[in-house]
């Protein structure tokens, strides 16, 4: 998939998620729906926040890591601050796609990605990498984080969008389940 299109995907998922965080009251965004979960829809979202943040500085240096994350305490608990911090970081990926116009070579650039996997071992040594991996990825990511917010808020009574947090393979899988269940009631 060119990397243009993954980047505009990601922008989209983001304008989701500001179109929720618009709907949202402050405490909805800061409950902690207990016993179910154990962190909020603003923690979450910061979160997602702090994964497109690491992603988005590690390029100048092709060393993302996911660790080094800001984890700022504003973007958990203000909506304010998180709709304006993911305008931010919409602008700051179109700025990338700007930057592919330009440099076609960019997504074939290799990266090198750090993040712990093991609470005993916390050392990492970086992988190889991609732009268009990580970019797939922090979709994907996203999405999941999506998926969770989703769940929090429904019980707490918030409609949500049927597609929120929904992968987009899955919401093909569904559509053509659909059309073949539609096609045998036809016949």
């Amino acid at each position: 998939m060119p990397t243009q299109k993954i980047i505009a995907n990601n922008i989209r998922a983001i304008r989701s998620g500001i179109a929720l965080l618009a709907s949202m009251t402050h405490t909805e965004y800061n409950c902690i729906t207990e016993p179910y979960f154990s962190a909020s829809t603003g923690k979450h979202y910061r979160h997602i926040l702090d994964h497109y943040t690491s992603l988005i500085e590690g390029l100048s240096s092709n060393r993302i890591d996911y660790d080094l994350r800001n984890r700022d305490s504003r973007l958990e608990t203000d909506l304010p601050t998180a709709i304006k911090y993911s305008e931010e970081i919409i602008a700051q990926l179109e700025t990338l796609a700007g930057k592919l116009k330009n440099n076609p070579d960019l997504p074939e650039s290799s990266l090198q990605v750090s993040q712990c996997t093991s609470v005993e071992d916390s050392a990492t040594q970086p992988v190889e990498s991609s732009l268009e991996r990580e970019l797939t990825f922090i979709h994907s990511h996203t999405t999941h984080h999506f998926s969770i917010i989703g769940a929090i808020l429904k019980l707490q009574n918030h409609a949500i969008d049927a597609d929120f947090g929904v992968a987009p393979s899955t919401l093909i899988y569904q559509e053509h389940e659909l059309e073949a269940e539609q096609n045998k009631c036809a016949h």
